[in-house]
């Protein structure tokens, strides 16, 4: 399963299109939702869960690109994905929970960030399915 992003009024071809897989999805929104909690409402966070068609203004996409490449520029979105993967990487070789190792499945890297960034600034607002 994955989550295909289609770009609403894409203005290139990098803002037609993004696609992650539940793997790569589930921490990329959570660090979305979580550090634009004052863009987001309740029910975009919520949608970003599910791929049915939730469709995210272009006004809030510019909202977020801009909040996510600041975060990238000050080492914040570096820092967190060290950290992330270091703590993901002991939960995984410590734990005998299944629980516990299915959540370590879960991936989160600063390029994928930068991926996301190119293509909601292109997109022209989103649709997640």
């Amino acid at each position: 399963m994955g989550f295909d992003v289609y770009g609403v009024n894409p203005v290139s071809e990098k803002g037609e299109y993004f696609r992650n897989n539940v793997w790569w999805w589930r921490p990329l929104w959570m660090f979305v939702c979580g550090t634009c909690e004052d863009i987001l409402t309740e029910k975009d966070v919520e949608a970003g869960h599910f791929n049915d068609g939730h469709k995210i203004s272009k006004t809030k996409c510019s909202k977020i690109v801009k909040r996510l490449q600041e975060l990238m520029d000050d080492g914040t979105v570096a820092e967190y994905a060290h950290k992330y993967e270091k703590d993901r990487k002991e939960q995984s070789e410590k734990s005998e929970k299944d629980e516990d190792k299915l959540l370590a499945s879960y991936p989160f890297s600063r390029e994928n960030v930068q991926e996301f960034i190119d293509f909601l600034s292109k997109s022209g607002g989103m649709k997640i399915w």
